[in-house]
């Protein structure tokens, strides 16, 4: 699994950032918990796992 930093806002032009790769899912989970926590609840970002075969966007390029 991996954990992957994403726009809150859900906008498209924005890229994801890889985190962390190869965690298991208990781990990821609290670790993914523990950055959230950090977040403002309205900030620009927002941290989930995916499994592996997510494929990060690339933003505005995956627009172009």
């Amino acid at each position: 699994m991996k954990i992957v930093c994403v726009d809150n806002f859900a906008r498209e032009t924005k890229a994801d950032r890889l985190v962390a790769s190869g965690v298991n899912e208990v781990e990821g989970t609290i670790m993914v918990k523990a950055l959230c926590a950090t977040c403002d609840a309205v900030g620009p970002n927002w941290y989930i796992l995916k499994d592996d075969d997510y494929r990060l966007s690339r933003g505005m390029e995956d627009l172009i």
